[in-house]
């Protein structure tokens, strides 16, 4: 009987070994980064300098720095040129410098509960376990936020020749959920056909 018991605490310990994974992972998720760039995109295609075609231009970008800056120059950059305005070599070969600033690249974040919010049940001289919560509707919600500005002025004397007014753009992603169980989530993150 104790060999037994023995040797099943034996094979029943080999069997139950563990595994640890290590995953890098990026300073943002995803998609709080499909959010940023949304509404980077959004407010980009509103931007619009009145600027003659072919205008060959210097974008100035020393205010975006961080990687959501640097792909909102980028989506600025394809705006400017989808206006058949020329991207210039250097500041010297420019006609005009388009300095451009951005006054959010960001995400907020709104939560809605209906229900039993989650709850740690104190324990003395112990970890506090945490009761779940259970939501009769629950709404969670993160908005993409995007502000960006840009002016235009000679690059010979320095003269101001065009100003945009501050274009804003948006993107979401919303997590739905009902009577603890039905959930479902709304997004204008990825187009429809995307994933195919």
């Amino acid at each position: 009987m104790t060999y037994r018991l023995v040797v099943i605490l034996l094979l029943g310990t080999a069997l139950l070994g563990c595994t640890s994974t290590k995953q890098t992972l990026p300073a943002r998720s995803a998609t709080e980064q499909l959010l940023i760039s949304g509404a980077a995109d959004a407010a980009a295609r509103k931007l619009t300098l009145e600027l003659p075609a072919d205008t060959r231009v210097w974008l100035q970008t020393s205010r975006f720095k961080d990687g959501d800056g640097q792909y909102a120059v980028g989506a600025i950059r394809q705006h400017l040129l989808e206006q058949d305005l020329r991207m210039a070599r250097s500041a010297d070969s420019a006609d005009v410098i388009v300095e451009v600033r951005a006054g959010a690249l960001s995400i907020d974040e709104r939560r809605t509960l209906f229900g039993t919010p989650s709850i740690e049940v104190p324990v003395p001289f112990a970890t506090a376990p945490e009761l779940p919560e259970l939501p009769l509707f629950k709404k969670e919600q993160q908005e993409g936020v995007a502000k960006i500005a840009a002016f235009a002025y000679d690059a010979d004397d320095g003269a101001l020749i065009a100003s945009t007014d501050p274009t804003f753009g948006f993107s979401n992603l919303t997590r739905w959920r009902v009577l603890l169980f039905v959930s479902w989530t709304t997004s204008d993150l990825i187009p429809a056909g995307a994933r195919d």
